[in-house]
C-alpha cells in the first residue's frame, strides 16, 4: 500500500514537470558544452543544461543568480578523478531546478567502487546544495562514488528524485554511499527513491523538516546523526523533524537514531516517525543510542534526545541476528518518549532497552 501511494504520486509528479514549457527560453542560454558554464550562469536566469561530459577533477559549479530556473534537459557524464569534489554544485537563492525521468547524472561510481569507501582510494562527493531557497524536482543521480548528496541551506524542497547506486551492490564494492546528508532549517524531501549501500536520509544538524512519502532500498534507512562538531553546541542540534510515509526495504536498518559521544554539547528534540513500514530489516529495526560510533553500550549525555515519538511503525526482519528495538541511554539523557501501533515480525534476537517510552515495552 505504501510503496504503491509513493508510484502514484511520483507518476504525477513526473507528469506535471512535462507540462513546462522550454521552448521560451533564449538558446543562448543553453549549456552544451562545460566550457559555457561560467558564461551562462553569469548572464541568464533560464537556462537550459543539455547533454555534456564534465572533465575529470572538476565541478559543474552553477552558482546561480537568485531566481533562476535551470532545466537539466540530457545526460550529463563526469570523468573520473581521485578527488574530493564535489561534482556538481548549485549556490543561490530561490531557485527552480528542474530534471525529468530517465535523464539526470552519471558519477561513474563503478570505477570508484572498492570496497572501502572513504577507507579506500579518495572518492568525490557527487552534488552539494546550498541555497537559501529552492526547489529541486525529479533529479536522478546514478552510480555516486561514495556520498551522493549534501544539502545546506533553508527553505528548500526535494520532490521526485531517484539516487540509486544499485550497482554497487555487487560483491559488497559501493560502500559510505549515503542519499541525502541534510543540514538546514525548513527541508522538506518527499516522493524520492534511494537505492544506496549506507544511510537513506541522514539528518545532521538544522530545524522543522518534512520527510514524506519516500522509498529506501538496500542502504542503512532513516537516520537522524547529531553530535559530530566537537565544541558549537549550535551545530549540534536537531529539532521538530518528522519522518512520515516511508518505506524501508532490504537495509541493514529501519530507524537508526544515534548521538555522538565524546563531542560537543546539543540537543536532539522533536523528532517523530509514523506511518513507517519495513521490510526485510537485517540488523535493527529501530535502533536509538547514545555511543555512537564506538557502539561500546557506554553512552554518554551530552546530546539529550527529549520527544522522540513514533507510531504506526511495522516491519518484518529477516537477519540471522535481527533485533526489533535497541535502546542505549545515558543516565538522565533520555525523556519525554511516546510510542504507539509498533509491530515489528521475524526477529531472531529479542529486544533490548534501558529506557522505555510511554506506551511501549519490549
Amino acid at each position: 500500500m505504501y510503496f504503491a501511494s509513493l508510484v502514484a504520486i511520483l507518476a504525477i509528479c513526473c507528469g506535471l514537470f512535462y507540462t513546462v514549457d522550454t521552448n521560451i527560453l533564449k538558446r543562448d542560454c543553453d549549456i552544451t558544452d562545460f566550457s559555457q558554464v561560467p558564461d551562462v550562469v553569469s548572464r541568464c536566469t533560464n537556462i537550459r543544461v543539455w547533454k555534456m561530459d564534465v572533465p575529470a577533477g572538476e565541478t559543474l559549479n552553477l552558482k546561480l543568480q537568485t531566481g533562476t530556473t535551470l532545466y537539466f534537459k540530457d545526460i550529463v557524464k563526469f570523468g573520473v578523478a581521485n578527488w574530493d569534489g564535489p561534482l556538481v554544485n548549485i549556490e543561490g537563492n530561490d531557485l527552480r531546478i528542474y530534471g525529468a525521468a530517465g535523464i539526470g547524472f552519471s558519477g561513474q561510481g563503478e570505477e570508484y567502487w572498492d570496497g572501502k569507501g572513504s577507507q579506500g582510494s579518495k572518492k568525490p562527493l557527487f552534488l552539494k546544495i546550498n541555497v537559501q531557497g529552492g526547489e529541486f524536482y525529479v533529479l536522478n543521480l546514478v552510480n555516486c562514488p561514495e556520498r551522493c548528496t549534501s544539502i545546506t541551506g533553508s527553505d528548500i524542497l526535494i520532490n521526485g528524485w531517484t539516487i540509486n547506486t544499485s550497482d554497487g551492490d555487487k560483491d559488497n564494492l559501493g560502500v559510505d554511499t549515503v542519499g541525502f546528508e541534510v543540514s538546514g532549517d525548513n527541508i522538506t524531501i518527499r516522493n524520492s527513491l534511494v537505492f544506496n549501500q549506507d544511510d537513506c536520509i541522514r539528518v545532521e544538524r538544522g530545524s522543522n523538516m518534512l520527510i514524506s512519502n519516500n522509498y529506501c532500498n538496500g542502504g542503512n534507512g532513516l537516520n537522524v546523526e547529531v553530535g559530530a562538531d566537537p565544541e558549537a553546541y549550535e551545530e549540534n542540534v536537531v529539532s521538530n523533524i518528522t519522518f512520515d510515509y516511508g518505506v524501508i526495504e532490504n537495509s541493514t536498518y529501519g530507524i537508526h537514531v544515534k548521538t555522538v559521544k565524546g563531542s560537543g554539547p546539543g540537543l536532539l528534540q522533536n523528532v517523530s516517525f509514523s506511518s513507517i513500514n519495513m521490510i526485510g530489516i537485517k540488523n535493527y529495526s529501530i535502533r536509538i543510542h547514545q555511543d555512537y560510533p564506538a557502539d561500546d553500550n557506554k553512552p554518554e549525555g551530552n546530546v539529550p534526545i527529549r520527544v522522540l515519538n513514533l507510531k504506526y511503525v511495522t516491519g518484518n526482519m529477516s537477519g540471522s541476528s535481527s533485533v526489533p528495538v535497541d535502546v542505549v541511554c545515558a543516565s538522565g539523557a533520555c525523556s519525554d518518549w511516546t510510542w504507539s501501533n509498533i509491530s515489528i515480525k521475524g526477529n531472531s534476537t529479542p529486544c533490548s532497552m534501558n529506557y522505555e517510552p510511554s506506551g511501549f515495552f519490549c
